[in-house]
């Protein structure tokens, strides 16, 4: 409460010991309407970004009559004042209890709960009852209680007629918008995929009792998905697992599922990939199959084309490599689009050094960059990720299994253009004047090598790790 008695929203930066306040709601509602404030939601990829469900009535009457959602995109500025002036209205698609919200990787697109159906309906299917909406024009939702085409999605699709409770509804990072959602008929899940064929819920955990559930954690380390039920304990099941839709802007797919060589499918331009020196299919991948390097001379060569020499622009690469155990500490090239010429190094490189992971840029002049997080050579798979926003101090991000290895790099040092006729080569180091045709050659296995034309976010690399031995969907 302020000095008024109103509802409002303080922060802390001392652990508790003092408040300030950062929210002013009575100089927004009418004096003639109560209000207060029922929750407050961040995302876990802006700590900036605050909700608040905020419920109003006229002053002569007991029960809230209106629901509305506040935010602000700047909680942490210094000046409270700035904070208190922030705040924006945000209409929601209906007015019904919201019994969560959630947030996409991207803060400004956020999935509504509400907390019923239609209770006296005699349908079976509910009505309005998880909402998709994306707020980062607010004034594209100009009226409360309606849900705008192209800002707006009603996902409720063949979810039951029934009734949800607090903390219902969990989007699940690093998968395909996935999103699970707790009713006392039980547990339901969806990705953009299913909802895409307009049936798109699927019912989890038959063996649930039918009860209110106030609050659903998914358990990242193990897989699960948790329900917290009013009374009856708290249950766990397993998190649904599937293949996951490439990411925008796939320049180079080699799945490496060929039974044989020479020929490396490039599901993502016509140029296919080529084998020399005869590295051997694995029929059992990560992914369906794969193709695995001797050490010695194997190497798999693309031509080269313009989407994969990204000229002066940002870029991911990935792959899953799969290291011989024992391996002898060298230096193992996973992707290689380089070349000498005048003493001069123009291309980029994602190798090993004795385990660790490293990237070379190269724009006349070179820089390779480390992380401290190294692939070992356990003769298992794991997936390895680099992204570069070129122009950015800290816009180059390695990945280890899905998680950021290493803190930040600065890649700007190195601006000027990539773009070589050299191969994008695998396995192995490119022919560089140098160093003769083939060198650094991989001792171990790769599969789905892939490269983007844009930096992925944290969530986007997640979710191809997540996707495991089912990849992405083909």
């Amino acid at each position: 409460m302020d000095n008024q008695g109103n509802h409002t929203v303080q922060r802390t930066t001392d652990g508790g010991n003092t408040w300030t306040q950062i929210a002013d709601f009575r100089a927004q509602i009418p004096a003639a309407n109560d209000y207060f404030i029922w929750k407050i939601y961040t995302p876990e990829t802006n700590g900036d970004y605050l909700l608040v469900h905020l419920l109003t009535k006229p002053a002569s009457t007991l029960w809230p009559t209106d629901n509305y959602l506040y935010r602000t995109k700047i909680a942490n500025d210094p000046n409270a004042a700035n904070v208190i002036a922030s705040w924006e209205k945000l209409f929601v698609p209906a007015n019904a209890w919201l019994s969560d919200v959630e947030f996409d990787f991207d803060p400004n697109i956020v999935y509504i709960a509400n907390s019923s159906s239609s209770i006296n309906s005699p349908n079976l299917n509910g009505t309005g009852m998880v909402f998709k909406v994306d707020y980062a024009n607010p004034t594209l939702f100009p009226n409360p209680y309606t849900c705008p085409p192209n800002i707006c999605r009603d996902l409720t699709q063949n979810l039951p007629n029934a009734t949800s409770g607090d903390d219902a509804l969990a989007f699940e990072r690093g998968s395909n918008g996935g999103l699970y959602f707790a009713t006392d008929f039980g547990l339901w899940y969806s990705n953009n995929a299913t909802r895409a064929l307009g049936n798109g819920w699927t019912q989890m955990a038959r063996n649930l009792p039918h009860t209110r559930y106030n609050g659903l954690e998914i358990n990242y380390i193990n897989n699960k998905i948790r329900a917290a039920s009013f009374g009856r304990g708290v249950w766990e099941v397993d998190l649904q697992v599937g293949c996951v839709e490439p990411p925008p802007g796939l320049a180079l797919w080699l799945p490496l599922d060929e039974a044989t060589g020479p020929t490396a499918v490039n599901k993502a331009a016509p140029p296919p990939g080529t084998h020399w020196g005869g590295p051997t299919p694995l029929p059992a991948g990560k992914v369906a199959g794969a193709l695995c390097f001797d050490g010695v001379n194997d190497h798999v060569d693309v031509l080269s084309y313009a989407n994969i020499d990204f000229a002066t622009s940002d870029f991911s690469l990935d792959t899953w490599v799969r290291r011989n155990p024992g391996a002898a500490p060298s230096v193992d090239v996973l992707i290689d689009k380089r070349v000498e010429s005048g003493g001069q190094v123009r291309g980029y490189s994602l190798f090993l050094y004795l385990g660790q992971i490293g990237l070379q840029l190269a724009d006349g002049t070179y820089t390779n960059y480390l992380s401290p997080a190294s692939v070992p050579a356990d003769g298992l798979w794991h997936h390895v990720a680099v992204t570069v926003a070129r122009g950015n101090p800290t816009g180059g991000l390695f990945y280890l299994d899905g998680q950021p290895a290493g803190p930040p790099f600065n890649p700007t040092a190195h601006q000027g253009s990539l773009t070589t006729a050299a191969p994008l080569r695998i396995g192995a180091r490119s022919a560089l004047a140098s160093s003769g045709s083939v060198s650094a050659v991989l001792h171990g296995c790769l599969d789905e090598v892939e490269a983007f034309n844009r930096v992925l976010n944290a969530d986007e690399v997640l979710s191809i790790y997540r996707a495991g031995v089912y990849g992405k969907c083909k």
